[in-house]
């Protein structure tokens, strides 16, 4: 259930190298896509009433913001910026995932493994088979068609 990717309170391991730009800034790299599952991570944000709420990407057309559908909810949250939300990873084997970061991104796969202590995933992907061991922040539910990103 850890979230990683991301600007919030939850960055155990220290700053990345490969981070993104502050949001907002031209060429800032957005690792969101739709139909993956984030977790909202900004205290200030409504006044703290979404905080640690968790909902699906649902439209990434902005440049630099997007909209998250709550869980259980109609509602959608726009205007969002990528330092304000982080990755949710399933929390059984074998739901799917979309990889967000590093060398294997924007691959699909299935959680094989979670392993909280280290903050590190492993997932098999989805067309190869390849098992693959990547950070939490790198990696986030999927929740979207099964075909996409075959």
């Amino acid at each position: 259930e850890h979230a990683g990717r991301g600007g919030g309170e939850s960055n155990r391991r220290g700053p990345e190298p490969n981070r993104s730009p502050p949001a907002g800034m031209p060429n800032a790299p957005m690792w969101v896509r739709e139909h993956i599952r984030v977790r909202i991570v900004d205290k200030r944000l409504r006044g703290g009433a979404l905080y640690n709420k968790k909902g699906v990407v649902a439209d990434t057309s902005g440049a630099c913001t997007f909209a998250v559908r709550l869980d259980g909810s109609p509602r959608l949250v726009e205007g969002l910026r990528v330092s304000q939300v982080e990755t949710v990873l399933p929390k059984s084997a074998g739901a799917a995932v979309l990889v967000v970061g590093g060398p294997h991104r924007m691959r699909r796969g299935r959680l094989v493994e979670r392993h909280t202590r280290d903050a590190r995933a492993v997932l098999q992907l989805t067309g190869d088979f390849e098992l693959v061991t990547v950070n939490f922040d790198d990696v986030a539910e999927w929740a979207g068609p099964d075909e996409e990103l075959e």
